[in-house]
């Protein structure tokens, strides 16, 4: 039903089905007032202004939270947004360089989205490279690099934060929100302290994080049909006491027998299990490899990703990178 005003040509959309019988016979006979007609068409303004615009999206500063866990004190880190064929429809990516403190490092990425022109039709989006470089003050150094994407995946979509594959050096990404990410960097050399001289044919060394101090780590190496014209695999098992936890793997490589012209290697079962001190509860574990010959070298692998359980694994040069996530709900 309709309310012509007698004052004007406002005209205003009225359910019938939510007006008495008898209220809707009067309002047919007797013609709204001036001030009726105001107030009704006042209220349905009102709603309008509070309704989203088409598609329920703005172009305005958008942002998304990255959090890069904790690598120690003195670290440079850099975000760069924006440039040349990274970026449509944005101004003012973020750019920026701070050092770490003792802690976690929180930021956000971000920019303006255009909507003059074409970009009121088309998607915003932004690249932005993230660095981790220097030594902190423990003497623990950082050369890590990845890319993360924060923007629309088509016009009038919502603004999501995803990690890049393909674009990471000793960091890894884990999206976990629609505008949350997590970074963690790795070192790139590092020795567990009091252990002896590598051995770059009979040894790895292992860089876990994530842990935090609590949790049981096991590492056990070796065992039949794991490994090959090998003796003395790595095996041990000791506390967490938080911060990241660097440990050689290795073991020694027989040239008895048919071993002289076979390979040597082993898987090494990595476990984290526990509670930790900040609350989170862990139930991770991988099994890594490593192994080769004398004459076409060692190196290791995360071996097969099926084995990946509430962990994270990337190799770089002679060196494993795990990472430990605790199990949902904690």
């Amino acid at each position: 039903m309709r309310i012509k005003s007698s004052v004007g040509r406002v005209v205003v959309p009225v359910a019938a089905a939510a007006l008495p019988v008898a209220a809707t016979a009067a309002l047919a006979l007797a013609p709204a007032s001036a001030s009726a007609v105001t107030s009704v068409t006042a209220a349905r303004a009102g709603q309008v202004a509070a309704a989203p615009r088409p598609g329920g999206l703005l172009k305005g500063h958008e942002s998304a939270q990255l959090t890069l866990d904790s690598v120690g004190a003195g670290v440079t880190v850099r975000i760069q947004g924006g440039g040349a064929g990274t970026s449509n429809c944005t101004n003012d990516e973020t750019s920026k360089t701070v050092t770490t403190g003792s802690g976690p490092v929180q930021e956000t990425i971000s920019f303006d989205a255009k909507s003059s022109g074409s970009c009121a039709f088309e998607k915003s989006f932004s690249y932005f490279t993230v660095s981790v470089t220097g030594k902190n003050t423990s003497g623990i150094p950082y050369d890590s690099t990845t890319r993360v994407l924060f923007g629309q995946q088509a016009a009038r979509q919502p603004y999501i934060s995803t990690c890049e594959a393909g674009h990471d050096r000793r960091m890894s990404c884990r999206e976990t929100s629609p505008r949350s990410l997590e970074l963690r960097a790795f070192p790139t050399e590092v020795r567990a302290p009091g252990s002896p001289a590598l051995t770059s044919t009979r040894s790895t060394i292992m860089n876990l994080s994530g842990v935090g101090a609590g949790p049981r780590v096991s590492i056990q190496g070796g065992g039949a049909g794991t490994s090959n014209c090998t003796n003395d695999e790595t095996t041990t098992s000791f506390t967490a006491a938080g911060g990241l936890i660097v440990q050689v793997l290795g073991f020694d490589a027989k040239s008895s027998g048919s071993c002289a012209f076979e390979s040597s290697y082993s898987q090494f079962r990595i476990s984290v299990k526990g509670r930790a001190a900040d609350g989170a509860s862990f139930d991770s574990s991988a099994n890594v490899e490593y192994g080769g010959s004398a004459t076409l070298g060692y190196r290791a692998s995360c071996g097969d990703p099926k084995y990946l359980h509430h962990m994270r694994c990337a190799v770089s040069g002679n060196q494993l990178y795990l990472n430990a996530d605790p199990v949902a709900g904690w």
